[in-house]
């Protein structure tokens, strides 16, 4: 037999709890279970993917960026240019 220990959460996290359940039997232990695991990561990012992202959020602050319009035109897309501009997507 399985031990097991009790944890206090409020009415709404168990309402929340409710609606995660695949099946109505499903247990909470299951429910907590399949989230944390969808939470981990499992593959963590290397030193280079965390530098480059260090540089793209510098590029981002000191304004080095370009619109989805500008990089579409440049890659010769004029339709998604477009239907972006038809959808009041475009600056």
């Amino acid at each position: 037999m399985q031990q097991g220990t009790t944890v206090r959460i409020s009415l709404g996290t168990k309402a929340v709890l409710d609606d995660l359940k695949i099946h109505k039997k499903e247990s909470y232990d299951d429910v907590i279970g399949r989230l944390s695991h969808l939470a981990y990561d499992h593959e963590p990012m290397t030193d280079e993917e965390l530098q480059a992202l260090k540089e793209g959020l510098e590029d981002v602050r000191a304004g080095r960026t370009r619109s989805l319009e500008e990089i579409m035109r440049d890659l010769g897309d004029d339709k998604i240019v477009e239907t972006l501009r038809s959808n009041g997507l475009s600056g």
